[in-house]
């Protein structure tokens, strides 16, 4: 069977959307999901995106690493998904609610191709002597740097953390960050990809969010990625904490195909 797909990116961070049906889930093993994901034997992608009915919502998305595993949130995945929901049709507005696994978000399109979503509280995060774990609905390491971040050897840390015994079983992105008077630069290891990405979403708020700890870096702010800016806002209180978070950046469709199960 022949079905339809659409190959999308935002900040770099690329993936393949597909509308889901029964038909397709039962063709999107593991294996073929992993194989779509390859980029020397598919498509080629940071993940597979699908994009299913809800009688709740205007759609719920699902979000696949390119090891073929369902798993948790993916920011800029999220936008490309929305911005696709409104090209289309599917939603009628330029707001949208949305079910991901992390529960529910809205969002907004609020330019050309500029999609800003509103993502989970984070109530809870730890801060050790060199390191920060938050929970952006994945969960990020982040280290902090002074030194010039391209030359950092990203891939050797993040692999010493990412599969030390403490986080092996269930994985955590890595990011190296370094806070300039522009903004927060960011790299990002990603677990599922087992390497660097061009840019990561829930790893951006995660960043900007213990930068604010860190050095007080502010509530609205610019995060660069090796694929392009993004901005996120937030609020603060030690009441709740970190709330009203807003990722926003931009989103780009690359081609459409048909893929032959």
């Amino acid at each position: 069977m022949i079905f339809p797909f659409i190959k999308y990116q935002g900040t770099g961070n690329d993936f393949i959307l597909f509308e889901s049906s029964k038909i397709l889930e039962d063709f999107l093993t593991q294996a073929k999901i992993k194989e779509l994901c390859d980029r020397h034997l598919g498509i080629g992608s940071d993940g597979l995106i699908l994009l299913c009915k809800n009688a709740q919502y205007d759609f719920e998305m699902k979000f696949y690493n390119p090891d073929g595993k369902l798993t948790s949130l993916c920011g800029n995945g999220s936008r490309c998904a929305v911005h696709y929901a409104i090209e289309r049709g599917i939603v009628k507005s330029k707001t949208v609610n949305f079910l991901a696994s992390d529960g529910a978000h809205s969002a907004e399109l609020i330019g050309p191709n500029i999609i800003r979503i509103k993502m989970k509280n984070v109530e809870k995060f730890n801060k050790g002597k060199r390191y920060f774990i938050f929970d952006t609905g994945s969960p990020h390491y982040i280290l902090f740097t002074r030194s010039e971040i391209n030359t950092y050897k990203l891939i050797n840390t993040a692999k010493k953390i990412r599969f030390s015994e403490k986080f092996k079983a269930k994985g955590i992105n890595v990011n190296i960050a370094r806070i300039r008077k522009k903004g927060i630069e960011i790299r990002t290891y990603e677990r599922g990809v087992e390497d660097e990405t061009l840019s990561c979403g829930t790893g951006v708020v995660a960043v900007a969010l213990a930068s604010y700890l860190y050095s007080g870096s502010g509530d609205n702010v610019t995060v660069f990625t090796k694929g392009g800016e993004l901005k996120v806002k937030f609020l603060f209180d030690e009441e709740k904490k970190f709330h009203e978070i807003f990722l926003e950046g931009a989103v780009v469709k690359i081609f459409e195909g048909k893929v032959e199960f």
